[in-house]
């Protein structure tokens, strides 16, 4: 085989590498509604989701997963049903944490904390010190979280430095995020049928291939992660490329 074919190959195959899922999750208010139920229970349901979606992670050998759990926008619904999603979010994670550690999963968080109650950011904290020595998969749950948000904080902290502004490149810029050992989203996956990025992790997916599923977040399970899989794997990254 010729030199330059075997480096097309090679590259084609670094290209379907996956190093980092992001997922929007989406559907739960619905998937309740479907079934006659409170939208509270949807977010109770989606909890087996964010598990399998850890499990599909590991099988596949893919080391980071960005999971969009609450936006800045998301402060405009209703405080009962953000009071009580919280509630569920904190006993979620200290439930998890003996399975997260014999998983070996690292929990970090982008976004801010410091609107939370109490008992989130507890429970937020001692998940993520109890699991920070773990490497198989670090999973990076965003928490009153925008892209837009993000960025604006990188500028600000760059103007802070007083860095010359002809020395600002990509790589520069990338060393102030929240999380600069994150790789680019390779694929971003929003569930519920909608098709809008809703501001999130926008530096991070101008290359991420995009996947639009109509399942509703409570049903995501590993089967349909590995389909997204399959479909990742049969597209031509090419960067803009030939």
């Amino acid at each position: 085989m010729k030199s330059d074919t075997k480096k097309k190959i090679s590259e084609k195959s670094d290209q379907l590498t996956l190093q980092h899922v992001a997922i929007i999750m989406d559907g739960n208010g619905r998937w309740a509604n479907q079934r006659g139920l409170n939208r509270i229970e949807g977010h109770r349901a989606s909890k087996q989701a964010i598990r399998e979606s850890i499990k599909a992670c590991i099988h596949n050998q893919i080391p980071y997963l960005s999971l969009f759990a609450f936006s800045t926008e998301n402060w405009k619904r209703p405080k009962r049903e953000i009071h009580q999603l919280f509630n569920i979010f904190s006993d979620f994670l200290l439930q998890e944490i003996p399975e997260l550690m014999k998983q070996d999963v690292k929990i970090i968080t982008s976004g801010s904390l410091l609107k939370f109650p109490e008992k989130m950011k507890k429970a937020v904290n001692k998940t993520m010190q109890e699991t920070s020595m773990n490497k198989t998969l670090t999973v990076n749950i965003c928490l009153d979280y925008s892209g837009h948000s993000e960025i604006i904080q990188v500028i600000q902290s760059i103007i802070k430095k007083e860095i010359p502004p002809e020395t600002i490149d990509e790589k520069m810029v990338e060393s102030h995020f929240i999380h600069p050992e994150l790789p680019q989203v390779d694929l971003l996956i929003r569930t519920s049928g909608e098709q809008r990025i809703s501001n999130f992790m926008l530096w991070q997916i101008a290359y991420a291939e995009l996947y639009f599923t109509p399942v509703l977040w409570p049903d995501f399970n590993e089967e349909v992660f590995n389909k997204t899989i399959v479909e990742f794997r049969s597209r031509e990254r090419r960067y803009g490329g030939l």
